[in-house]
């Protein structure tokens, strides 16, 4: 008995010593070929276990639209053009109407489309990343699903109900309720967002001035500036106040008069199709990314064939992780087209103060909330994986007691001259078992993937350090940088 050594199925895949059953081990299928005998990247995976393909995308609003009018490929070129469309719809049409209703020259920058940062992070960046996460999200959690049968964490008998989850999931995503809902809190965030701009003291771009009865409307223009600046100047002289500790000491406000105004051609382009558009797409996420942690639930609350003993150290789910890693690309997404250019506005056109709750507290929030919306949900499959894993200390207490007392006997017995070789192999290959369960984690997640998460969401906000008050010599830094990209002139 000492002498026996453990098969490579029971080092693997887990033995009795372990778990209570154990999964035929299949070699990966690595890449299949059609019928001409050329290999496709579509067919790396593993054959589908159900009837019906989990899907978060397919056949939703978005690309039936898209479907229409030819872009219904997954390749490169589709993705490109799906973000030059976006891209032409939103910034290229606002750009537009910028050009035939605004001024662009001489003008101070808040006036200037063009000068407009936020409008770069929204509409250049952060929706062609929006479509590149898709196509890397949807192929990642399809994976994953298939992950779930053909790894046998899910168990054949449950076979019928997953297929029955896979179509519920279709019936969701191709609904027309939750399109409905994201569309008219599109609509509303953006007309909650622009519509101020002509109560504001200081001009926009989004706007132009009502003419007076004894004024034009470039000498009520040339009035806003005067008045924005002195309002520009009293908010510094608050921070300035403040930073000196002597708010009791500053000076009263003066009065400003407000003119009023009325949104421009541009201004009501952003309002009624730039921004309702990029709203609409974050908000199609959020239904996305609620319909993938549903998901996620439903799997945990089925009896899952857990192996302490598999190589991920998590009980054979360890792919769960690595596809919430890829939601990375949709916080970054989101963060360089809400958060930085929102900041970055604030700060940069309406030059508010770092120290105001509106600048910093979206900050703070952003970079706790969004790493943790993706780690928390996997908090569903620990109270399964510490049964897993204490069922299997319990066992192991067990047969490595045994094995120690008769390997101990046994080389405490043995003559001299004799070599206990294979029951020091068999000894040496139970301790790693055992320690590799020790180690087993029972949330499916990792330093690395936390890290990876944590980077993006921080990696969004690189934009913002343009508008730090920086030490010169990475200001200097910066700005070699900038004239590397840009060139000479």
């Amino acid at each position: 008995m000492i002498g026996r050594q453990l098969m490579p199925q029971e080092l693997c895949l887990g033995s009795e010593l372990v778990v209570e059953r154990c999964v035929d081990y299949t070699p990966p299928v690595t890449r299949r070929q059609n019928t001409e005998g050329v290999a496709r990247d579509s067919d790396r995976l593993p054959p589908l276990r159900t009837r019906v393909a989990f899907s978060l995308f397919e056949g939703d609003l978005v690309n039936r639209g898209f479907d229409a009018i030819g872009l219904r490929s997954r390749r490169g070129i589709d993705l490109i053009l799906r973000s030059l469309l976006l891209m032409g719809t939103t910034w290229g049409v606002v750009a537009v109407a910028a050009l035939l209703a605004t001024q662009v020259r001489g003008v101070p920058a808040s006036e200037n489309f063009f000068e407009d940062f936020a409008a770069y992070l929204q509409f250049i960046i952060g929706l062609p990343l929006f479509v590149v996460a898709e196509y890397i999200v949807n192929e990642h959690t399809r994976e994953a699903a298939n992950y779930f049968l053909v790894s046998g964490v899910v168990s054949s008998a449950d076979t019928p109900l997953v297929e029955a989850l896979h179509r519920q999931i279709e019936r969701l995503r191709k609904s027309k309720v939750p399109d409905a809902i994201c569309i008219i809190l599109a609509y509303s965030l953006a007309i909650a967002t622009i519509l101020p701009k002509t109560a504001s003291i200081c001009p926009s771009w989004h706007t132009t001035p009502n003419p007076e009865k004894k004024a034009t409307a470039e000498q009520v223009r040339q009035a806003q500036r005067t008045a924005c600046s002195e309002l520009l100047r009293q908010r510094q002289a608050e921070v300035s106040a403040h930073e000196a500790a002597q708010g009791a000491a500053k000076e009263p406000a003066a009065e400003l008069k407000l003119y009023p105004s009325h949104l421009n051609l541009a201004g009501r382009l952003e309002m009624l199709v730039a921004l309702p558009l990029l709203n609409y797409w974050w908000l199609r996420w959020i239904w996305k990314i609620f319909l993938w942690s549903w998901y996620l639930w439903r799997i945990s609350r089925r009896h899952l064939v857990l192996t302490p003993a598999h190589p991920d150290a998590t009980g054979g789910i360890g792919f769960i992780s690595d596809v919430q890693t890829k939601f990375g690309l949709v916080i970054l997404a989101y963060g360089v087209s809400n958060i930085a250019s929102s900041v970055s506005y604030q700060v940069g056109v309406e030059h508010k103060s770092w120290s105001l709750y509106t600048v910093w507290c979206p900050l703070l929030i952003f970079v706790v909330a969004s790493p943790a919306l993706f780690t928390l949900p996997l908090f569903m499959f620990t109270k399964q994986l510490y049964r897993a894993k204490k069922r299997a200390r319990e066992e192991l207490y067990e047969k490595v007691g045994e094995r120690a007392r008769a390997f101990e006997s046994a080389w405490r017995s043995a003559e001299p001259g004799v070599t206990l070789q294979n029951e020091l192999f068999a000894w040496q290959q139970l301790r790693h078992l055992f320690v590799h369960v020790e180690e087993m984690r029972i949330v499916p997640f990792d330093l690395r993937s936390l890290s990876e998460l944590l980077g993006q969401t921080l990696g969004s906000l690189v934009p913002l350090l343009a508008y730090l008050n920086l030490p010169e010599w990475i200001t200097k830094l910066l700005e070699s940088t900038s004239h590397w990209f840009h060139g000479p002139g």
